[in-house]
């Protein structure tokens, strides 16, 4: 039983640089532990360093296939009783930089806030760009045409009262 047991020890120890590093890339300096010596993170085997495009880069490409999580490149699960939130931060330095983008979810709530906190929002595709002051506006605009249209029909209606009124006082 004794040598079972030292046989699994030994099996798992062996095999557990391996599970590393298939989950994260080895390659050049990436996945080292020294900050300063780190260019970037590559969820899968990257084939080399330049290959990255990005900070933290995730490629199912270079990953094993796995039909449950096949197309399924990020996910966050957050305690609900709390506000969870994905930031944008830049700035000259990581102590100066400041929030510009952030998307939350408020505690024990399903809504989802997108926010620009530093200047307009700009929802964009290939052809089309909006700010989201633009809505503003145009909302803003809307509610005052529905005033107007309110005002107008109060004075339809007493322009008919008067006409009434007008035909009982001239009526033979």
């Amino acid at each position: 039983m004794k040598k079972h047991l030292q046989k699994i020890i030994i099996g798992c120890l062996i095999c557990a640089p391996m599970m590393v590093n298939a989950q994260w890339g080895t390659l050049g300096t990436i996945g080292r532990t020294t900050p300063s010596t780190i260019t970037g993170i590559g969820v899968g085997t990257f084939p080399s360093v330049p290959s990255l495009e990005a900070k933290l880069h995730v490629s199912s490409f270079y990953l094993a296939s796995n039909s449950a999580t096949n197309g399924k490149l990020f996910r966050t699960d957050g305690d609900q009783s709390v506000l969870n939130q994905w930031q944008l931060f830049t700035g000259t330095t990581a102590t100066l930089s400041t929030e510009k983008f952030n998307i939350s979810i408020p505690a024990n709530d399903s809504s989802v806030t997108v926010k620009a906190t530093i200047s307009d929002l700009i929802l964009e595709d290939n052809k089309n760009k909006i700010y989201l002051s633009q809505i503003v506006a145009m909302q803003q605009r809307i509610e005052i045409l529905e005033q107007k249209l309110a005002d107008f029909e109060v004075l339809e209606e007493q322009i008919k009262s008067f006409q009434s009124q007008i035909k009982a006082t001239h009526t033979p």
